[in-house]
Parts: C-alpha cells; structure tokens; sequence
C-alpha cells in the first residue's frame, strides 16, 4: 500500500473515531460524572464499614487485663469521674503499637510497657506507704522511750553502747523515711500521669467519638459532594453552559474536569475530618483537665505532653512547630498548645483547692 493510501485511511479512522465519539459524547461525560459524584462517597462508605469491622473484631479478640491493682485503680478512676455504664468499660491488652487508646465506646487499652510500669508504681507505692506507717510508728516509740526515761537511767544510758546503737537506728530510720518519700512521690507521678491520660481516653467514650467518626466517614463525603453539586450548578448558570457538552472538546474538558475534581474534593474531605478529629482531641484534653484530682496530675499531664514535643523545632516560630507536628501527628493538636491550655487550669487549680499548693 503506498504512502498516499496510507493517509487517506488514517484519516477515514480519524473521522470514524470522532463520529463515534459524538455519538457516545453524552455516554461518556455521564459516565465521568458518575466516577466524580460517586467515589467519595463509596470510599467513604468503605472507610466506615471497615473501621466498624475493625472494632468489631477488636471486642472479640480483646483481652481483658487480670492485674488485680491494675483493675482495682481502672475501677476506682472509672467510680471518681462517675460515667454512665461504667462497668460497660472494660480495661484491655491487645493492642501492643498503641499506648493508650479507645475502641467502641467501651475497652481502653494499654500496651505491656505501659500496664508493667504503672502495675509496678502502684504496688511499689502501696509497699513504700506501708513500710512509712511502720517506720514512723518504731520512730516514734524510741523517741518515746528517750524522752520517758529518768536522769539516772539517761545517763546511765549515754555511757552504754545502747546510747550508740539507738541514734544509729534513728538516724538509719530517718535515712529510709526520707528514701520512702522519693520513692512515693516518683510513684504518685507516674500513676497522675496515666490517671490523666485514662481520662482523656474516657472522655473520648463519654463523647462517643468512635461512633462518631464512622459517622462522619459517610457524612463527610457526601457534604462535599452537595456543596459541590452546587457549586457546579451556580457555575453553569452563571456562565451559561449547558448541561450536556455538544462538541468532543466540551465533552473531554469537562469529563477531566468531572473526574480530576476527585482531588481536590477528597483534600477538602480529608482536611474537615482531621480538623474535626483534632477538635475531639482537645475536647478530651478539656474532659480530662475538668476531672483533675489534684495538682500533680494536671501537672504530670503537662509534663506528659511537654515530652512529646521535638527539641530540634525549639527555634523555630509557633505557626511553624504547628505545621511541622502536624505533619508527624495530624490529629492530635500540637504539644506545645496542649500543654499550655492544660497549664492554664493551674491557676483555677490553686484558686479551688488552696490546700494542695505543692509544685514540681
């Protein structure tokens, strides 16, 4: 076949090709249309039923701590904040990534690091306050004992080796007293600091977080998909364009403009849930603060999130250390703003409860 055939029938195809897609036009930008209105609301969908799924084979698999002092403490945190179906709320291990976290409404877990310290501070303080009690009360009969006797029998005492070895175990029992104290006072930090981060996880359950964001995993999508419906229809009005392209240029243009606003639909999608889930973050940061039992949690808490913030951003601006703990941690608002709106329940703290002034 020579080169001029050749040409005529490349074009013959062409003009083919373009009858064909005049004729499936109106299919295609309809099918275009379908792809961009619909996939958001499908992942969405998928999202939901996935996470729904997630929990449910979480509250199967869940295994519930057996740690008596660890169980008894959850309890008693659980009857201090006095939250509806507390029972309902059970404390699990089987989530070893996660420190701490909630899942449907009703398990809270702990990681084995986390669970072995905090079972080791309560047990270890519960012994420390006991041996305290004990030392005090031996402290106090020696020096009873000292301050009972006669002059006789005291000086008769000072020039025996009794004189010696009694200030040696007083001194010894003041040694320990003070050690006891160092003891107690590591171990009441570490359980105000998990005590405070129990009741930020509670107060997600309170607020039925879970549930609500499986909610808005479908209601999300779709509110984007309205506003962009109508915004696509003031569009088409405003510039008088009609609902069907006639020609094959309009029919491509806007098929790629149908199927490319995927994206930036999905970013503005994305953006509202993290938004919306940093809001349910600070809330329970607000839950947790309002249920504070004493100074040193809100204090420990403060500590908690001071830690979680990055050294190598200290020099850098406040709009700047937002950004860049957002990219590592896009949920959560940044430390440094948590630990100042927890710091500023200090003052309201002292002003409540004049008695429990005592500062790290």
């Amino acid at each position: 076949m020579s080169q001029k055939n050749l040409k005529h029938a490349a074009l013959m195809l062409l003009f083919v090709f373009i009858n064909l897609s005049f004729a499936m036009g109106e299919k295609v930008f309809k099918l275009a249309r379908g792809i961009g209105v619909g996939t958001l609301p499908a992942c969405g969908l998928y999202l939901a039923h996935n996470s729904n799924k997630v929990l449910q084979d979480f509250s199967e698999k869940g295994d519930s701590i057996t740690d008596e002092s660890l169980q008894k403490w959850f309890k008693e945190e659980k009857e201090q904040l006095n939250i509806p179906n507390a029972e309902s709320v059970l404390l699990v291990n089987n989530v070893p990534w996660h420190s701490w976290m909630y899942k449907k409404n009703s398990y809270v877990s702990l990681s084995d690091k986390d669970a072995s310290v905090l079972s080791t501070a309560l047990i270890d303080q519960a012994r420390a306050e006991k041996n305290l009690q004990e030392i005090s009360k031996k402290l106090k009969c020696l020096r009873r004992e000292k301050a009972n006797r006669g002059y006789i029998d005291s000086f008769l005492w000072s020039i025996s080796d009794g004189q010696k070895l009694e200030d040696q175990l007083i001194r010894s029992f003041e040694s320990f007293n003070k050690l006891n104290d160092l003891l107690i006072d590591q171990h009441k930090r570490t359980i105000a600091r998990d005590s405070m981060i129990l009741k930020h996880e509670l107060g997600h359950i309170v607020h039925k977080d879970s549930q609500q964001n499986i909610s808005k995993m479908v209601a999300i999508p779709i509110a984007v998909e309205a506003v962009s419906f109508g915004i696509t229809k003031s569009s088409r009005k405003l510039f008088n364009m009609q609902q069907q392209p006639k020609t094959f240029l309009k029919t491509t243009l806007r098929s790629s403009s149908a199927v490319g606003a995927i994206v930036p639909k999905a970013i503005v999608g994305l953006t509202s849930t993290i938004f919306l889930q940093r809001q349910q973050e600070a809330r329970a940061d607000r839950f947790a603060c309002e249920h504070a039992a004493s100074r040193l949690e809100l204090e420990e808490f403060a500590k908690f999130c001071e830690k979680l913030e990055n050294s190598e951003w200290a020099s850098e601006s406040r709009m700047a250390v937002r950004f860049l703990e957002a990219t590592k941690d896009p949920i959560h608002p940044a430390p440094v703003d948590r630990k100042e709106k927890i710091e500023s329940y200090l003052p309201k703290w002292d002003r409540e409860h004049p008695g429990d002034q005592k500062r790290s």
